[in-house]
């Protein structure tokens, strides 16, 4: 096992140097926080869930609402009474 350069006794001024990685960054104290809030959150999401991929849900979503529709009016018809059982009443 290789001792480290701090094991060596070398202090970290003088411990050695890296050649060839270079990494630039802004810390996360300079970025913006909600730089793209809104574009990322909801814009993005619109365009990616719902602009794009609508044939999923909205030939299903009209669909049921059809069949709703139509049970209802059937369960109406079905359900109220027959004025002409009625018209000999007083």
């Amino acid at each position: 096992m290789r001792p480290s350069v701090v094991a060596l006794g070398k202090h970290f001024g003088n411990l050695g140097k890296m050649y060839g990685e270079y990494r630039f960054a802004v810390s996360p104290n300079e970025q913006k926080a909600w730089r793209g809030f809104l574009d990322q959150a909801f814009v993005r999401v619109f365009r990616e869930y719902v602009w794009r991929d609508w044939f999923y849900y909205v030939p299903p979503a009209v669909t049921a609402y059809l069949v709703y529709d139509w049970a209802k009016k059937a369960n109406y018809q079905s359900n109220r009474k027959n004025p002409e059982e009625f018209a000999n009443d007083t």
